[in-house]
């Protein structure tokens, strides 16, 4: 008998239209997207999470092209917007009928809670959750005590140690953890926006970064740098006893 619900997340996608390159190499987000995709989409996972920075501008071209890239999926795929995005015009061209996108903010999958939160502050490259925001929250933690929790946003809520990534973090964490911290039936927090890999508890909350779909930022850098590790998703089980297990999967990139 199964006893987890086995899901794939996926960040910063930064699709452009027209294309975008990657540092020092003839693919673009798009190609890495694909590479990507075609090893998740081989593990059937029962849905995905991406968390913001679907594209690089926010225009309308490059949502449909999101929206095309990620027609195939055969799961649910659950977005939330990152600084990149904007999030009425994301919204309005790829949840539409016959799209696996979808923009829920809720997801139950028993005995799990999924809560996908909007950090994005229009105009700015830091997050922040809103007063209305963290009402949603805890709201919703109230009515569901009972069910596991993964909290889901863009921005990092803790530093990365890195100096000029940390200028760009989620300006109200102190507002966001203090609420968490009276709701035990939270198990985890996941970001995007970091381009690295992170794994941190507060409280025994596990704390989960996760790179990027195309480029990543080099780790501990206090100026901006780029790291040489390739496209990257993350594999999450979420375990019917509260427990959490993941796994990162880089995906090589060939000519």
């Amino acid at each position: 008998m199964k006893n987890s619900l086995d899901i794939i997340q996926i960040s910063d996608l930064h699709i452009a239209e027209p294309s975008r390159s990657l540092p020092d190499s003839a693919h673009t987000t798009e190609d890495s997207l694909n590479a990507v995709l075609d090893s998740v989409y081989a593990e059937s996972p029962e849905l995905l999470l991406c968390t913001g920075d679907l594209t690089n501008h926010p225009n309308t071209d490059a949502y449909k092209r999101l929206r095309d890239l990620l027609g195939d999926a055969t799961c649910p795929v659950y977005c939330l917007p990152g600084n990149h995005d904007e999030p009425a015009m994301a919204r309005q061209i790829t949840e539409v009928e016959g799209s696996p996108i979808r923009w829920d903010k809720v997801i139950i999958r028993n005995p799990w809670l999924i809560i996908m939160l909007d950090s994005h502050v229009e105009g700015k490259i830091y997050g922040h959750l809103p007063d209305e925001e963290l009402a949603f929250l805890e709201s919703t933690l109230q009515q569901h005590p009972e069910l596991h929790t993964l909290v889901c946003l863009h921005h990092h809520p803790v530093p990365m140690r890195s100096e000029w990534l940390d200028g760009h973090i989620l300006q109200n964490p102190e507002a966001f953890f203090a609420l968490l911290d009276q709701h035990p039936q939270v198990k985890a927090v996941t970001w995007g926006h970091v381009h690295q890999d992170y794994l941190g508890y507060h409280n025994g909350i596990q704390l989960i970064g996760t790179p990027s779909t195309c480029f990543q930022f080099l780790p501990g850098s206090d100026d901006f740098a780029y790291d040489n590790r390739p496209p990257a998703y993350r594999q999450l089980s979420l375990m019917d006893d509260g427990n959490l297990t993941t796994n990162l999967i880089y995906r090589e990139l060939t000519l």
